[in-house]
C-alpha cells in the first residue's frame, strides 16, 4: 500500500437486523418453527411453547415463551448466538454422508444459515434468553430489537450477558440444561 492507500472494513446497520427477521422469516408460525428446530438441533426431548399471554388485548403485556430442555449453550456458543449468518452447525461432527450431526441423538441438523435466532426479532420487540449447558453457569440476557432501528453499525449495540443472575436462579435448577426464550410486546 502507498501512503494515500487505506483500508475498510465492512459494517452493517442495525436496519439490517430487522430486515433479517421479516425477510427470511416470512410468518410467527415459521418463527416459532425455527425457534423450535434450534431445541431440536440441541438434543431437546422436551419443548414447551406458552402462548399464555399471546392474545393479551395490551400489546405491552403480551407474550410467548419456548423452553426445552437441550444442551443449552456457554459462552463460546454464545458468541455463535451473535454472530449473524454464522453456519456454526455445519461445522459439527459428520456423519458417513457428510451432513452434520447432533452430539446426543445424532441427530441430522436443521439449523443452515445462522439466522433462526431472528425468529425472536419477527415475533415481538423484547427478547429475554436464558440458557444453561452442562456444569457451566445459567447466563440470561436481554434484547430490545427495537434499538436495532437507531444504529448505523450493529457492533454499537452491547448486550450485558448476567452470570447466575438471581431472577432466573430456578430456571435450571440442580444439573438441568436447556434454553427459555421469552418474547414479550408481541407484533
Amino acid at each position: 500500500m502507498s501512503g494515500k492507500d487505506f483500508e475498510k472494513g465492512w459494517s452493517v446497520s442495525g436496519w439490517m437486523i430487522e430486515q433479517l427477521g421479516d425477510g427470511f422469516i416470512k410468518d410467527n408460525g415459521t418463527a416459532i418453527s425455527e425457534l423450535v428446530k434450534n431445541s431440536y438441533d440441541a438434543d431437546a426431548t422436551k419443548v414447551i411453547i406458552s402462548f399464555e399471554k399471546a392474545f393479551s388485548k395490551d400489546l405491552v403485556d403480551s407474550r410467548v415463551s419456548i423452553s426445552d430442555n437441550g444442551s443449552g449453550m456457554d459462552k463460546d456458543e454464545l458468541d455463535y448466538f451473535f454472530t449473524v449468518g454464522d453456519p456454526h452447525k455445519r461445522k459439527k461432527k459428520e456423519n458417513a454422508d457428510g451432513e452434520p450431526f447432533s452430539p446426543v441423538y445424532g441427530r441430522w441438523l436443521h439449523g443452515e444459515r445462522g439466522l433462526g435466532r431472528f425468529g425472536l426479532q419477527k415475533l415481538g420487540f423484547y427478547s429475554t434468553v436464558v440458557t444453561r449447558k452442562a456444569g457451566q453457569p445459567t447466563y440470561s440476557f436481554e434484547i430490545d430489537w427495537m434499538k436495532f432501528r437507531e444504529l448505523e453499525n450493529v457492533q454499537d449495540y452491547k448486550i450485558t450477558i448476567k452470570e447466575d443472575d438471581d431472577e432466573w436462579k430456578d430456571a435450571f435448577s440442580g444439573d438441568r440444561t436447556g434454553t427459555m426464550l421469552i418474547v414479550s410486546h408481541l407484533k
